[in-house]
């Protein structure tokens, strides 16, 4: 038990990669989606919290197309281009410096691991 212990925690701080020149989220941004009508509401700026969950929802769906349905995969060869997610934790702002799983896991709490594969097409009432 104690070395599933120890393997559980040198996992959860092992460095998985970097943040550099500024937190994920700034503090003006916070402070804009607040007045913007609520917490959440700094989700939909441009930041790098949402470049770095956006970022990470494309590898992860790309790599499921590539896998998992390589015809569609080939009808679109730039991958996966949208995504959304839900409000990530608003206490989880991290600041730069070493990044670990534990502070990944923090950011997105949601425990369910589903990410969605849609295609859309776009309709054109007008024609």
């Amino acid at each position: 038990m104690e070395n599933s212990h120890l393997f559980a925690k040198a996992n959860t701080e092992s460095v998985i990669g970097e943040i550099k020149g500024g937190p994920l989220v700034n503090t003006s941004t916070i402070l804009r989606g607040i007045n913007a009508g609520g917490t959440y509401a700094f989700y939909g700026f441009d930041n790098a919290l949402t470049h770095l969950m956006h970022n990470s929802f494309q590898y992860y769906s790309n790599e499921w197309l590539r896998r998992e349905a390589p015809e569609l995969a080939k009808s679109h060869p730039e991958g996966v281009t949208i995504s959304a997610s839900c409000p990530m934790n608003t206490s989880a702002n991290k600041q730069p410096g070493p990044i670990t799983r534990a502070d990944a896991a923090n950011l997105y709490t949601y425990d369910n691991n589903t990410l969605c594969v849609v295609e859309l097409t776009a309709f054109n009432s007008s024609s």
